[in-house]
This record gives structure tokens, sequence and C-alpha cells, in this order.
């Protein structure tokens, strides 16, 4: 691209190309150029699509939180099963919205604008700060208008799944039940039969480590790998080296002033009336007779408060006594927001109609608006311009970059040396396996490109998601084989004796459990298999230590042992490491429903409901997503 401007930046032309190319700088960022980008959307809800754009945005958030945990060599391991959970999250979560909406579910402004200033994120000093706010939504990349979108959403969802998740509800009889399982304790007995002890009787011969080398050769490959070498570029290193001028920084303060400026903000105490905004008149008139006449016994006198719990239609908050807290401009519906701002502290409005009903305001307190000094903002002020250098500086350097490695396409050192850069070496590393800059999935993608690793070019550059451009070639390439016999024999006859251990030991395991079902005693057994160790049989409950869990689980599992027999169940299992037990089921002892207390009963019945709840809001979401249209293209991510 930057090659055919050159050659072809002429007269009207050469306007024509700056305005392709200025209009995705605009829209998308630098990043954006140089990763591509797409207007095809990545799936479909119903006539909906989810863009790449959209995607992108989520999908990055998501890389970022994942290498706070785990770092980038998880990352890069797991890079499509992320971007299949982010694109899955962003239809589910369509498949909500539209659902909700279909049902007639709506969100006022004033709910929104409570839930916003509830975040503890937006506060300062327990107190919501318009200021704090915009900074915080800047730093994840979020305006306002987007953040405020997906809380709607995210809220009109909850609306839909509270209706069935709220319904959960556990009988008494299904308490009852869950308790005598939960509590339920069983006494059991196991013999344990180790495999070490059964490992000197397997002696693999010769013959069968070649045979099994021959069967399992895929499991000795060595991938095609190869050693690269490549030249890095990298915003963290680039900022270090921005120098900062106090100058420059007052001067953004000024620009700046409105970022800087808290607004006037207001707090207010409402009443709602409800009635629906296409409502006959008669029914309007109606709902305003009520609020004037709840205006009336105000104004004489009665409390706002005690009225807005008692006849505010707005239940979320005449709970708080119509309390609406403080709020600036923009947050509230058009004529309510008018109204509040036209106000004097103390005064109590005349009715106002907005799309929800008739609302009755009390302004209670006005707070002014404040600009922030200079040296409380000097560090925001200092970050936002080292950003802005560093893309600058990493645009031309990475035009620069792609242009000698591309005129230079068989070494880097012209661009080493017309940039600065050190030529960095990267140690073998396959197609699917690497460390360091290797560890990077588009890193080896673009080595492993043909080509890079058959025609011996440089790549292209390659972005990464932590700020650093890298190009590279291929120094060393070693062709896929298998390791030599000789090599991994050791480790073949080891696993050779590890199987022929454990069958051994599961064939004794299932001659004990024959002994054992058809009714011989402990000495018996013991005495034709003294290798097995036997634990007499204890009353034991679900959570208990001492004994192995895939044994404990296995005895929770058994049927209750048959009546009048004086006879235990029996079964086998396999254990961890090759061993084998046999599990002799003696008693089950229920939990004792007289020994449990009432704040005991209601926690397991909370926790019951919990857990129904959510097994509801996943079957509503499965539901509604198997009746949805949608369509995926994971081509396109």
């Amino acid at each position: 691209m930057i090659q055919f401007i050159r050659d072809h930046a002429q007269g009207v032309i050469s306007w024509i190309i700056i305005v392709l190319v200025t209009i995705p700088f605009a829209l998308w960022g630098v990043n954006e150029y140089f990763q591509g980008g797409s207007e095809l959307p990545v799936a479909k809800v119903g006539k909906r699509p989810v863009s790449a754009q959209e995607f992108q945005q989520v999908y990055q958030r998501e890389l970022g939180l994942r290498r706070q945990m785990l770092g980038d060599d998880f990352l890069a391991q797991n890079e499509t099963a992320i971007k299949r959970a982010v694109l899955e999250g962003l239809v589910n979560s369509e498949v909500m919205i539209q659902a909700a909406r279909k049902a007639g579910f709506r969100l006022d402004d004033a709910r929104l604008g409570r839930e916003i200033r509830a975040i503890p994120q937006f506060q300062r000093d327990g107190k919501f700060d318009p200021e704090l706010y915009d900074r915080v939504l800047r730093g994840a990349g979020l305006a306002r208008e987007q953040f405020e979108d997906n809380m709607r959403r995210d809220l009109l969802t909850a609306q839909l799944t509270s209706g069935v998740t709220a319904t959960a509800l556990v009988t008494g009889h299904e308490l009852d039940r869950w308790l005598r399982l939960n509590g339920q304790k069983r006494k059991i007995g196991f013999y344990r039969l180790k495999a070490e002890d059964y490992a000197d009787r397997v002696t693999p011969a010769e013959a069968e480590i070649n045979r099994y080398y021959e069967d399992n050769l895929e499991r000795f490959a060595v991938p095609e790998r190869a050693r690269a070498e490549y030249l890095e570029l990298s915003r963290d290193e680039l900022k270090k080296r921005v120098k900062v001028d106090d100058e420059i920084l007052r001067r953004q303060y000024e620009e700046q002033a409105a970022n800087f400026t808290v607004g006037e903000e207001r707090r207010a105490r409402h009443i709602l009336i409800k009635v629906a905004q296409d409502a006959a008149s008669a029914e309007a008139d109606a709902a305003r007779t009520r609020a004037e006449g709840l205006r009336a016994r105000i104004v004489a006198g009665e409390s706002f408060a005690a009225l807005a719990r008692e006849y505010s239609d707005d239940k979320g908050s005449a709970q708080e006594g119509g309390e609406l807290g403080f709020f600036g401009r923009g947050v509230m519906v058009g004529p309510f927001e008018e109204t509040v701002f036209a106000m004097k502290k103390g005064d109590v409005s005349a009715p106002v109609r907005t799309p929800f009903g008739w609302h009755v305001i009390e302004l209670e307190d006005v707070k002014p608006g404040s600009r922030r000094s200079f040296g409380e903002v000097r560090a925001t002020l200092e970050e936002e311009y080292r950003k802005t250098q560093v893309e600058e500086q990493m645009f031309d350097l990475m035009e620069n970059l792609t242009n000698l490695t591309y005129e230079h396409s068989d070494s880097l050192k012209p661009a080493a040396e017309g940039l600065g850069l050190t030529i960095q070496t990267t140690g073998l590393f396959s197609r699917d396996q690497g460390e360091g800059v290797a560890a990077n999935e588009a890193f080896r993608l673009a080595a492993f490109g043909e080509d890079v690793i058959e025609g011996g070019n440089n790549s292209e550059v390659i972005q990464f998601d932590d700020g650093r451009a890298v190009v590279l070639r291929i120094i060393e390439k070693q062709p896929a084989t298998h390791r030599p016999l000789g090599e991994v024999r050791d480790a073949i006859r080891h696993e050779l004796v590890r199987q022929g251990t454990q069958r051994l030991t599961e064939e004794a395991g299932k001659a004990l459990r024959e002994r054992l079902e058809r009714g011989d005693g402990v000495e018996a057994i013991v005495r034709e298999f003294p290798a097995a160790s036997w634990n007499a049989p204890v009353l034991l409950g679900r959570e208990e230590a001492d004994v192995p869990t895939e044994v404990l689980d296995a005895a929770f599992a058994m049927p209750r042992p048959p009546q009048g027999q004086g006879r235990p169940a029996v079964d086998g299992i396999s254990l961890g490491g090759g061993d084998y037990a046999v599990i002799a089921l003696y008693e089950v002892v229920d939990g004792d429903l007289a020994a449990i207390t009432d704040a005991e009963r209601n926690a397991q019945r909370g926790e019951l409901e919990r857990r129904d709840a959510q097994r509801d809001g996943a079957d509503l979401a499965a539901f509604l997503r198997a009746r949805a249209k949608v369509s995926l293209f994971e081509d396109r991510l």
C-alpha cells in the first residue's frame, strides 16, 4: 500500500488515495489500519448484525483480563477458543436483549442514572463523580453512549431473566429429601491394591518395545521447527523516551478545560404517576389530577418522602422516598431535566409529563460546577500526551519499517541500521509452540507462512496486543522428523511396565471383588491377596479427607446393600497411579432432619433456590437461543 501511494501520488489521484487512507485512520485508529478490518459481520441474530468492530472491542478487553491473570503463553495457545467464547457471549447477549424488547421490557433514564451513580468505581468519597466517570470510561476505551447502552442492555436482560429466576421455589418435601441426601453417611470398607506391588512382574521384551515404537510413531514426532531473527518496535519503550514539557501540558489543560470541568449538579426527588405516552386523554387527565392532588398535599406540609413511598409508581426510587441523588445534565429525560434545572432549591414543581407519566419533583440541593486544578490532572494530561506522541512516532516508525523490510526483503540489517533497532534472535519453535516472542501465535503463523519460510523473505509487520510490532525472517529450518528409538527406549519401557502393572492390578482387583461378593471373609481374602490392604468399615460423610475421593464418590453412587442377606454391596474402581480399590458398602444412614436447625434449613433452602435459579436462567437462555435465527461467520474472526 505505501509503495503504491509513492508510485501513484500524482495530482487528483493522490488526493483520492489520501482520502481513502485518512478515513480508516479517523474511524478506527492506526492499529486497525495495520491489522486490517472488515465491514462484514461476524454473526447475525435475526436481522441485527454483530460487527467485526464490536467483536474486536470485546475480544481485546477479554485478552487484557486473561493476560493479567494467566499471561501471554496461555493466550497464544487458546486464542481460537477465546474468540469462540467471545462470539458466543455476544450472540447470546443479543438473543436475550431482542427477547426482552419483544416482550415489552423498557428501562427509564432515571433508573439507568441511579444504577450508574451507584457503581463504586464512579464515586469519590462515596458520591458519584462525573469527571471520574468520564475518565474511567476513557481508560476503558468506551464512550458514554456506548457504556450506557451496554448498561441498559444488561438491565433489560436482567428484567427478562428475573421473571424466570425469581420464581425458583424449593418445596418442603424437596428440601427434606435434599437434607437427608446431603447429610447422608455410609459405612464402607475397602481393599486397596497398589500397582507398585505388581511392577516387578512386568519385564517388556525388546520386541515389545520395537513394536510399541512402530505402532505409536506419531507420539514421537518432532514437528517442523525454525529459528528466526526479528526487529521489534515497542510502544512502552517509546513512551519512556517522550520528553514532557509543562508548557505543553498547560496548553492542553486550557484546550481541554471542558474535560476537567464538572457541570452543575442538582439533587431531586420525585413521585411518578405512571401513564402510557399514547394513553387516552381521559386516562392522562386522571393521572395528572392525582399528581396535582399529591403536590397540593406536599405544599400543605405533608412529607414528600412519605407520599413517594406510598404513591410513586417508580418502585426503585419510591423505597428511598423518591430520592434520585445528584445528577447533571444529559442524564434525565428531556422535560424532567428542563424542569429540574429551572427550579430553585426547595421548590416543588407542578406535574411534569414525560414518556413515563406525570412527575411531581422537589429540588433538594444544588451543587455548582467546578474545575479541577492543573496539579490535580497533570498526571492524566502527561499520560495522554505520551500516548499521542507514541502513536505519531509509532505510525512513522511502522511505515518506515514496512518500507525498509519490503525493499530489502532478504535482510533485516538495512531496517535495523535505518531505525536504530537491534536484531534479536529466537530459539527453535514450531507452528504450535514457542518461547519468548515466539509464544505469540501471530508470530508463529507469520514465520511459517510460505513466503517467509519457503521464500526466505521478511515477514509483514506483525502487531501484538501488548503494543509491540515485529518483523521477522527465518535463519534456520529443521524439517519434521521422529525421535530415534534409542532416545525414547527407556520411556517406552516405562510405559509398557505401567500398562502391564495396571492390567495385573486390575485383574487381581476383579478377582478379589468376586471373592467378596461370594461372601469370603477378610482373613481368607488377605491370605489369597497378600498385596491388598484392608481398610475396616467406618461410617463416613461425603467430605472425608482420609479417604481417596474416587472411593468416596463411588461409595455414594452405589445402590443400598441388599436387605436380609447380611452381605455388603460391592464395587471396584481404578484409582490414580494404577491402583485398584474394591469397595464394600454395609449401611446407609440418611441425614437426621431433627438435628438440623431452622437457620441451617433456611440456608440450605436459599442455596438450592439459587442453584435452581441459575439453572432456570441457563435453560431460558438456551431456549431463546434455540428459537432465534442465528448465523455465525467464524472464518471472519
